[in-house]
């Protein structure tokens, strides 16, 4: 009691300059101090660029916190604004004290992209880091270098046909079955609620070689996408961006516990997986021979491959490998399934281009009911151009980042070491100057002679360079397996027109309005087929 009344007496007492000050004067007096020191802190940050800024235009910032009060409002609406309003070109953006600068022209994000000046994914992805832990997606790049290394051999073509395939086709048959509950009704079901459970089954099962479908998600699905949510409302938000500060912001407003669920999952995976690791060894050891004799070598999901490593650089943590199974599984259903939605609403908006996939589809397949082969993925030309056209206004990840580790000039400006190059498909497959009428869904956009007049980077959606997805050959072709065989059985229609669509803007790109579809059943599927065979003879 005593040391209190001496704490307060202090504090009452104190003076500045002589004068006795009270306490509201020292609050005041703090919070200017603060206030001095953050903006001697911004000025001082923005030295080195202030050449660079000097020549770019940006939308407007101030001190401290930069241009975040831009991002009040639709952010899908304001990026797109401003991607206009500077013609697609260079553009700089302020976030607190951060320098970005958008890159938005094909010929400037082949330079970025393909640098090894700009290889590490910079700030806002280390914020995505206490969700996701360091995968492929958000590791530094020493280590990202030696992981990436590691895991590619599991997207090589042979893996994906030999492996992967029959489980894209015994998936997509579950995806028909439970479309098939709802065909011919008339209230319509939002078609990613049945393909989002799809996709995480075929993540898992695939690339971890872990069957979900005997167990449930844990609540992985919608930690992931409440998870995301926060780490998108902390990137405007300067104010969170240190640790210290956002760990009490979380814990105050019960948070916290978003972050525990995405894990759960993905601990009950690794378990199983190092217990197996385990099991493995010890028949060998107790046999003394090799379990995979006689047999043809057996695959290696992600765990097992990371388990497997042996060179002292590549040896993996626990929390290395938590990273990468919460990256992969993550990205890998969040991402499909949403590119699928987008896929089949746009082929239930126009139904002209429905039919002509769906006659594609009868040519290359004909009347039989065998499930589509990898060799028949190949013939689908319109398909995959429906595919990409979507992915063109749809791109799952809007918004990318490079942070250069090294000064590196793009025309004629010369962006310094530190600054955070911000690419998004969103800006760069709407500029007119790439496809005449940008905001139009048109799938003859991919075909071979539009293609062939367009930039290699004109065409982003999976990033480029290096540090690309490494999923793309999977991701293509499981789309494309799923839309066959829904398409086969199904055609798909909505009442909702393209100008329906309400764009979100995060990590992902979602439609707020959801993905209503009504499905009808192809009784005279036979017929059809063969009446295309013939017009295609």
């Amino acid at each position: 009691m005593q040391m209190f009344q001496g704490v307060r007496s202090l504090y009452l007492n104190y003076s500045m300059f002589g004068f006795p000050a009270s306490g509201t004067q020292l609050i005041v007096i703090t919070v200017f101090s603060i206030l001095a020191i953050l903006l001697c802190y911004d000025k001082w940050n923005r030295r080195r660029y202030e050449t660079l800024t000097n020549e770019l235009n940006g939308p407007p910032d101030y001190p401290i916190i930069g241009s975040c009060l831009e991002s009040f409002g639709d952010h899908y609406e304001k990026i797109m604004f401003y991607g206009d309003l500077f013609n697609y070109g260079l553009f700089k953006c302020w976030f607190g004290s951060y320098l970005s600068v958008f890159i938005t022209k094909p010929e400037d994000l082949q330079i970025i992209l393909n640098s090894s000046k700009a290889l590490n994914k910079g700030y806002v992805y280390k914020m995505a880091t206490k969700l996701i832990g360091e995968g492929l997606v958000t590791a530094p790049v020493d280590k990202w270098k030696i992981h990436r290394r590691l895991m590619n051999p599991l997207f090589k073509y042979d893996i994906i046909k030999e492996k992967f395939f029959p489980i894209f086709q015994e998936k997509s048959k579950v995806l028909v079955q439970k479309i098939q509950k709802g065909v011919d009704n008339t209230q319509p079901i939002d078609i990613l609620d049945c393909i989002s459970s799809v996709t995480l089954s075929t993540v898992c099962q695939t690339t971890m070689d872990y069957n979900l479908d005997t167990h449930t998600d844990m609540g992985f699905k919608m930690g992931v996408i409440k998870g995301v949510e926060l780490v998108i409302n902390r990137v405007p938000k300067v104010w969170l961006y240190p640790d210290v500060i956002y760990n009490l912001y979380i814990k105050l407003f019960g948070y916290e516990n978003i972050y525990k669920i995405v894990r759960n999952l993905p601990r009950h995976i690794i378990a199983k997986k190092k217990n197996d690791y385990v099991n493995k060894f010890s028949k060998k050891n107790t046999t003394d021979t090799d379990v995979n004799d006689g047999k043809s070598e057996c695959f290696k999901g992600l765990v097992e491959t990371l388990l497997d490593s042996n060179k002292p650089e590549e040896r993996f943590t626990d929390e290395d490998i938590m990273g990468h199974v919460i990256t992969m599984v993550g990205a890998g259903f969040e991402t499909t399934s949403l590119t699928a939605s987008f896929c089949f609403l746009m082929l239930a908006i126009y139904p002209d281009i429905q039919d002509k996939v769906y006659d594609e589809i009868c040519s290359a397949l004909g009347d039989s009911d065998e499930p589509i082969t990898m060799e028949q993925t190949n013939k689908l030309v319109y398909l995959k151009q429906v595919i990409y056209e979507t992915l063109r206004l749809f791109p799952t990840a809007p918004i990318i980042s490079r942070q250069l580790h090294d000064d590196v000039t793009i025309r004629n400006h010369k962006l310094l070491k530190g600054t955070m190059c911000v690419i998004s498909p969103l800006i760069t497959h709407h500029n007119p100057e790439l496809y005449s009428n940008p905001n139009s869904f048109n799938p003859d956009n991919f075909n071979a002679e539009n293609v062939a007049k367009r930039h290699k980077y004109s065409f982003i959606a999976f990033s480029g360079g290096p540090r690309g997805c490494i999923g793309k050959k999977y991701g293509l072709v499981f789309l494309t397996v799923i839309i066959t065989e829904v398409l086969r059985s199904f055609s798909v229609h909505t009442d909702m027109k393209f100008s329906d669509i309400k764009l979100k803007l995060g990590i992902t790109l979602h439609n707020t309005v959801g993905f209503p579809i009504t499905t009808k059943s192809r009784k005279n599927r036979h017929n059809v087929c063969n009446n295309a065979e013939m017009l295609n003879y």
